[in-house]
């Protein structure tokens, strides 16, 4: 199998894509016909499950509120659905091996949450929980899944737990559909770049580093018509800023209608390695405007278009291998610990200088490389697990299994330029201790 091209993407009218997708994508494609092989040996199945909350929310992201809950930013109205969405891939023989990949428009899912996701599709499905992967978009447009958004004087949690319970009924909803929709598929694949619609603010850091890989898998049924895909780039979905109180999964959201209306199926939008300020560009996606929005949709729709247009379709993409390990993450983070104690933090914090427990997940779809990182990780630990996990090409799932807040390198830990993520990073060590355990793990991708 050739290595996956790797180009930027240029702009491009829009009409221009809208003719140049049916010859990539449609049903008379005489290229998904030709090339691809006539046995794909994999079931694939996509679904969406809205998961808008239908009361009104503390909603995530933008700083820190006092006092009373009045304060808090308090979602008043559904600018776009937020959803839970899901792929299911299944080797179609002997072995059966299996993953279902949801992605849910939240700010992020922890452990417990991911968890009850994972038991959830498993008892819906019959397949084992560690083979269900769970991440999330990272908008801050939707409620507050962590429960920093409540008050900090007095501590009071963002989290509504009935909530987030319906969200991960939709989450397991999402995932069962999918399940349930598998079909025999022929998988595709291409890899380019997106450099232009984000960037790294840390400004004070000259050596700041930022991925701007783009990876699309797609999946086509046997009429040769796309049955979805998955898109992976690295940004937060913030091109709405702090002063915006209508939900919405801001430029993913967009994204997605723009890509059904396109191509129909379902598409999933997997963030990467944002830690540190990986944001929209605001000199061409000028901030809280829902145009700049939709066109950040757009553009990012165009380049899934273009890699669409020259993607290889893969000879033999059965699952290969998938693995999830435990990771120990050590706290020497006081700030962190205290947020865990004052109940802000939805989840069990270990006392300083002892571990917790974080997951990490990895798996293969033939010479496709899948990793996940258990919260905001800066780019240069993207960069890392990517050599790792090697492969023609590398899907690095941000905000993966669980969100254990920020991961920065040692060296950024100590430079007052990444204060406000070490405020968040359990510690100097903890993408370390990430990047070590897939260390381990090198043997399974040989």
């Amino acid at each position: 199998m050739p290595a996956a091209r790797r180009g930027c993407f240029s702009f491009r009218p829009l009409f221009l894509l809208s003719f140049l997708l049916p010859l990539a994508c449609g049903t008379d494609d005489s290229r998904t016909d030709s090339e691809a092989p006539a046995g794909s040996g994999l079931l694939a199945g996509f679904a969406a499950v809205d998961i808008t909350p239908a009361v009104p929310v503390k909603m995530a992201g933008y700083g820190v509120y006092f006092f009373a809950e009045s304060n808090c930013r308090w979602s008043t109205g559904v600018h776009d659905p937020l959803y839970a969405r899901a792929v299911a891939f299944q080797n179609d023989g002997p072995d059966s091996t299996a993953v279902v990949l949801i992605v849910l428009d939240l700010v992020g899912a922890m452990a417990d949450d991911v968890l009850a996701i994972q038991q959830g599709v498993a008892q819906e499905t019959g397949i084992a929980e560690d083979a269900v992967v769970v991440s999330s978009t990272h908008t801050h447009h939707g409620p507050d899944t962590l429960g920093l958004y409540g008050t900090v004087l007095p501590p009071v949690s963002g989290r509504d737990d009935e909530v987030v319970a319906e969200m991960v009924a939709g989450a397991v909803e999402a995932g069962a559909r999918a399940w349930n929709a598998r079909t025999p598929c022929r998988l595709s694949f291409a890899v380019g770049e997106e450099p232009r619609l984000h960037e790294n603010r840390v400004y004070g850091d000259p050596d700041r580093k930022i991925d701007s890989t783009m990876t699309l898998l797609a999946a086509y049924d046997a009429q040769g018509r796309p049955a979805g895909t998955v898109m992976n780039w690295a940004c937060h979905p913030t091109v709405m800023g702090a002063g915006n109180t209508l939900l919405s999964a801001d430029f993913a959201g967009a994204y997605y209608r723009i890509m059904a209306e396109r191509l129909g199926g379902i598409h999933l939008f997997v963030n990467g390695a944002i830690g540190a300020s990986i944001e929209p560009v605001e000199r061409f996606l000028e901030p809280d405007q829902w145009d700049k929005v939709d066109e950040a949709g757009a553009v990012l729709a165009d380049d899934a278009g273009a890699l669409l247009g020259r993607a290889e379709f893969v000879n033999n993409p059965s699952l290969t291998f998938l693995e999830r390990r435990a990771v120990g993450i050590t706290m020497e983070n006081p700030v962190f610990s205290l947020a865990g104690l004052l109940g802000l933090i939805d989840r069990e914090i270990p006392a300083l200088g002892e571990k917790g427990t974080s997951w990490i997940t990895t798996f293969g779809l033939g010479p496709i490389r899948v990793g996940t990182l258990p919260g905001e990780y800066v780019p240069d630990y993207g960069f890392e697990l990517r050599g790792i996990l090697g492969g023609a090409a590398q899907v690095v799932v941000g905000l993966g299994e669980d969100w254990i807040g920020y991961a920065v390198t040692p060296e950024q830990y100590g430079n007052l330029a990444y204060l406000y993520e070490r405020l968040l990073c359990p510690g100097p060590e903890a993408g370390r201790e990430a990047m070590a355990a897939y260390e381990e793990m090198r043997e399974i991708w040989k």
